[in-house]
C-alpha cells in the first residue's frame, strides 16, 4: 500500500486509472471466487491487510489521524482545540468521500466501456 501511494503521489509512475474502489473489489473478488476457495481467502486477506494499512494513514478521520493528534497533544502538553479537530475531520471526510466517488466513477466507466 505504501509503495502504491508513493508511486501514485511522489514518483507518479502509476496512474490513478489503476486504482479501484468497491465496485472494482467486487469484480476482482468474483474473479478470485471462480478460481477457488484458497485464492478467494488469499484475496480477502490482502484486502484486509490493505484496509489495516490505510486505517493507519495520517488522515484526520482514521486511526492514524487520531494518533497524530495524540502525538501533538503529548508534545504540546494540551489537547488540540475542538475547532481544529472539527475542521480537520471535515477535511478528512471530504478527502475520503472525494476519493471514493472518484474510484467508483472510474470503476463504472471501466464496466461501461469494457462491456
Amino acid at each position: 500500500v505504501y509503495t502504491m501511494i508513493q508511486r501514485l503521489v511522489v514518483s507518479r509512475s502509476v496512474g490513478v486509472e489503476h486504482v479501484s474502489g468497491p465496485l472494482g473489489i467486487v469484480k476482482i473478488g468474483s474473479d478470485f471466487a471462480r478460481m477457488g476457495m484458497v485464492q478467494l481467502l488469499f484475496f480477502l486477506a490482502i484486502i484486509s491487510a490493505n484496509l489495516a494499512v490505510i486505517n493507519f494513514l495520517p488522515l484526520p478521520i482514521v486511526d492514524g489521524g487520531l494518533m497524530v493528534f495524540l502525538i501533538v497533544e503529548k508534545i504540546k502538553g494540551s489537547p488540540v482545540s475542538e475547532r481544529v479537530l472539527g475542521y480537520s475531520q471535515v477535511v478528512g471526510v471530504v478527502l475520503i468521500l472525494s476519493l471514493m466517488i472518484y474510484v467508483t466513477y472510474n470503476d463504472l466507466m471501466r464496466w461501461v466501456f469494457a462491456g
